[in-house]
């Protein structure tokens, strides 16, 4: 009787107790310490409070105490279930957690570490393999542990060969020195030579295709008669030559219009030219003559 009289007046009221009944207004040990309607609901921290029955209900992840237990968003439906960050590659593992302003994230459950060439983001900062130049890291050319040779350069993702004088094929590209293309224009031994072009040896031009002519021998045993006196093709072989790289003399005559050493740029366009005498009093700088 005493607690309903007390609470007539709240209830009259509409007092501010009923805007947040999860708060909950007496404590208790049992339902019968609430009367009527009410419920004892155990707090985490121990007691309990009285609460209007049906008030209290499950936990989820929004800043209210939905359980009555004294605690806010300690636990909800989606606690723990996996989910993913975003991020690719391992750091995109999580699970589900309730930040303190009620919202659900996904938190990484991948430990980051320093990065390496691997394809992955180990990090978790600034995208897959960050600080690998694959372009012209020798280390890894174009791909993770694809190295470079002594002798050879990335660039642009490829190894490239830069000493054309040691008779090795330092990029494994199939040719060495001078019969590299990626020798072109660079110097190939002692003295004023660069790897160039020539012309020399007669092409390898195959003859004529027409077979032999396909008559056979008379088949007879000491027999005076002869083979047959057909003759092969008279094709005959291509008479022209190939140019082929080799080290060569650098361009040193710079105002005949030739381009002398065969590297596909003549004159002042050739940098063998730079600072050189180029006709009229001129001197080959930047590609022209000044």
């Amino acid at each position: 009787m005493w607690r309903a009289l007390l609470l007539a007046p709240f209830l009259l009221a509409g007092c501010k107790w009923q805007l947040n009944p999860n708060a909950g207004l007496f404590s208790c040990t049992t339902g019968a310490d609430c009367g009527d309607g009410w419920e004892c609901v155990t707090l985490a921290a121990g007691g309990g409070r009285c609460h209007l029955k049906g008030t209290c209900v499950e936990e989820k992840c929004n800043g209210l105490d939905d359980n009555c237990d004294g605690r806010i968003d300690e636990s909800f439906p989606e606690s723990g279930e996996a989910c993913t960050t975003g991020q690719a590659g391992p750091c995109g593992a999580g699970t589900n957690v309730c930040s303190d302003a009620g919202t659900l994230s996904c938190q990484r459950t991948y430990t980051p570490v320093a990065e390496t060439c691997n394809g992955l983001d180990d990090d978790c900062q600034n995208g897959v393999d960050d600080g690998f130049n694959l372009g012209s890291d020798n280390q890894n050319c174009g791909a993770c542990s694809k190295r470079c040779g002594v002798g050879s350069q990335c660039t642009s993702a490829q190894c490239r060969e830069t000493n054309c004088s040691d008779g090795l094929d330092n990029d494994d590209g199939g040719d060495p020195d001078c019969l590299d293309l990626d020798c072109l224009s660079v110097s190939c031994g002692d003295g004023g030579f660069n790897c160039g072009a020539r012309l020399e040896l007669p092409d390898a031009g195959v003859t004529d295709g027409g077979p032999g002519d396909a008559g056979p021998g008379d088949a007879g045993l000491d027999d005076a008669g002869t083979s047959d006196a057909g003759t092969s093709d008279a094709g005959t072989a291509d008479a022209g030559f190939a140019t082929v790289q080799a080290c060569v003399p650098r361009e040193a005559i710079c105002n005949n219009g030739l381009d002398d050493d065969l590297d596909g740029k003549g004159d002042c366009s050739d940098p063998d030219c730079n600072g050189r005498a180029c006709g009229d009093g001129g001197t080959c700088m930047m590609g022209m003559c000044r």
